[in-house]
């Protein structure tokens, strides 16, 4: 597993050490007659190459643009947002979604929140606004699931396997290659 990961670490080194040329290639103006070939010759694809071109013919030069989407169109309202911050003060400090959504629910019914399009959030989004708001319990693990971390469900955790202290039969097939069978 390292080996692959340190192969593809150094994959995408290249392939960043390859951008950069082709950036500077172009930020600096130089000509290039044939740019199939010179993409050949560099690692770079074609499209890519345009695609960088006219971006820097563009803006001048070559700087990395924020990947953040510009909407969420799936995001939860602010008027929601607020509401449960704001139930979660008035209630208990200790308040969490279970018994911020009865309220919430009694909120959205008086309000008519279905009339606006809102609705009432499920019981993780509350947990996600809380969390994202600094207010919620943030994220607990169990201590079963932090002993299974990286094993299958019903195999043995990685590491805790002893050999039996009591005297092994010999296996017809020959020596075991797992030690706790």
């Amino acid at each position: 597993m390292r080996r692959l990961i340190n192969a593809m670490t150094s994959v995408m080194v290249r392939k960043q050490a390859m951008m950069r040329l082709m950036d500077a290639t172009l930020v600096v103006g130089m000509k290039i007659d044939n740019v199939a070939e010179w993409c050949r010759v560099n690692g770079v694809n074609p499209p890519t190459f345009y695609r960088h071109r006219a971006r820097i013919l563009a803006e001048g030069r070559w700087r990395e643009r924020s990947r953040r989407p510009r909407s969420s169109p799936a995001q939860t309202p602010g008027v929601v947002v607020a509401e449960v911050l704001r139930l979660r003060g008035e209630l208990a400090p200790e308040a969490g979604a279970d018994s911020i959504l009865p309220e919430l629910a009694d909120l959205a019914r008086a309000r008519d929140w279905a009339a606006h399009g809102l609705r009432v959030p499920s019981r993780a989004t509350v947990n996600r606004i809380l969390d994202r708001a600094g207010r919620g319990w943030g994220r607990r693990t169990r201590p079963h699931d932090r002993a299974r971390r990286g094993g299958r469900s019903g195999s043995p955790v990685r590491g805790t396997a002893t050999r039996s202290t009591a005297p092994s039969t010999p296996s017809p097939t020959g020596p075991s290659r797992w030690p706790w069978m």
